[in-house]
């Protein structure tokens, strides 16, 4: 049998009792003087709690705090990726101009893919810089018309 505790007039168990948000002074008085705990047991649990909530406070803190971090970094990173356009597109590759890891350009009618940032380094070198991505096709003179 479950023991009934009789909070405001309404019956209910531990686990009711606990669950009430914001219980009032009346209602935690109500539950002490049912629960048959002396004074010196409640002063002794109220040392007890003072004694380890800063410790178990600390140890909160330094637990969640490296995951909060983390968190505060994966949003960023998934902000920064829902800015990011699906295709990272450089334009025509030139020379002069500086091409990024992760971007696409196209260069003598194929489309490349930049593998590490770079300059001056042509698409098709064979150096492991650009990765073919499309092939240039015919030039279509010999197409259906």
């Amino acid at each position: 049998m479950v023991r009934k505790y009789l909070i405001d007039g309404v019956p209910m168990t531990a686990e009711e009792v606990g669950a009430i948000k914001n219980p009032t002074e009346s209602q935690k008085q109500q539950f002490i003087k049912q629960s048959g705990i002396s004074d010196e047991k409640l002063w002794e649990i109220g040392a007890m709690m003072e004694a380890i909530a800063p410790a178990f406070r600390d140890y909160v803190v330094r637990a969640v705090t490296p995951l909060v971090d983390r968190l505060i970094e994966v949003e960023k990173k998934t902000l920064e990726l829902q800015e990011r356009p699906l295709v990272p597109w450089a334009g025509t590759w030139e020379s002069e101009k500086e091409f990024k890891r992760h971007t696409f350009c196209s260069d003598r009618g194929a489309m490349w893919f930049a593998m590490t940032d770079s300059k001056g380094v042509r698409p098709g070198s064979g150096d492991g810089i650009w990765r073919l991505v499309v092939k240039a096709g015919r030039d279509g003179k010999d197409a259906p018309r």
